[in-house]
């Protein structure tokens, strides 16, 4: 598919999801038909200067702002269409944002992502910074909402393992303790035995019953 640009007449090649695009030869931006499609972008608060404040292994400079397509439903929330798989973005959703008219100002063609064949309605453009960053010594690709500053798809971001519960043998040995301990030292000082003394028989006391438990409860 071909078009004229409507300022110096140059012939230009359109792709089939194109909504505008840019003379190479005069600089016009020109608007196609969006086949009945509503579109609209959010607008970006994070700026390119400020990723490596989110994300300090991000050198400035080493960042490109794209735009998702997500079609708008009636409550407000936004679904993917993407023409191509995004594995990065599975399962994220961004949240609701000021949107206004698609315009040749907001982006350049480039930065469009295309939506997939289907989609109708109102598709919002959603900004990401694309950005490589290297960690662990292995480059990695990632996505960071514009909006919002979520980084997303860097595994060396994800949040640290939960610390796993103690186990239930664990459990056991405290409980014992600390019940070993309480009556030893009750008993000791009833005997007429000093503070240090109870003290003293306290440790012995759980420490011989912490062997008999893991000899004969754990070990067994």
């Amino acid at each position: 598919m071909k078009t004229s640009c409507s300022q110096c007449g140059a012939v230009l090649p359109v792709l089939r999801r194109d909504f505008y695009i840019r003379c190479p030869y005069c600089g016009a931006s020109l608007m196609l038909d969006t086949g009945g499609l509503i579109l609209m972008t959010a607008s970006p608060v994070v700026h390119g200067d400020s990723l490596s404040r989110i994300i300090p292994a991000v050198e400035p400079g080493n960042a490109r702002l794209l735009y998702f397509p997500y079609i708008q439903k009636q409550d407000g929330s936004l679904e993917p269409c993407f023409a191509q798989p995004v594995p990065q973005l599975d399962g994220y959703r961004p949240p609701s944002s000021s949107i206004s008219v698609l315009s040749p100002e907001d982006a350049g063609p480039d930065q469009l992502i295309p939506p997939a064949e289907e989609a109708s309605g109102t598709i919002v453009f959603h900004p990401f910074f694309e950005a490589t960053t290297t960690l662990r010594g292995l480059p990695e690709m990632i996505l960071v909402d514009a909006v919002t500053g979520t980084a997303i798809g860097c595994s060396g971001m994800d949040a640290a393992p939960a610390v796993p519960p103690p186990s239930r043998s664990f459990i056991e040995i405290l409980v014992l303790q600390a019940v070993l301990a309480s009556a030893v030292f009750i008993l000791s000082r009833l005997a007429g035995a000093d503070g240090q003394g109870g003290f003293s028989a306290s440790i012995i006391a759980c420490t011989v019953g912490c062997f008999f438990l893991v000899r004969f409860r754990i070990l067994r």
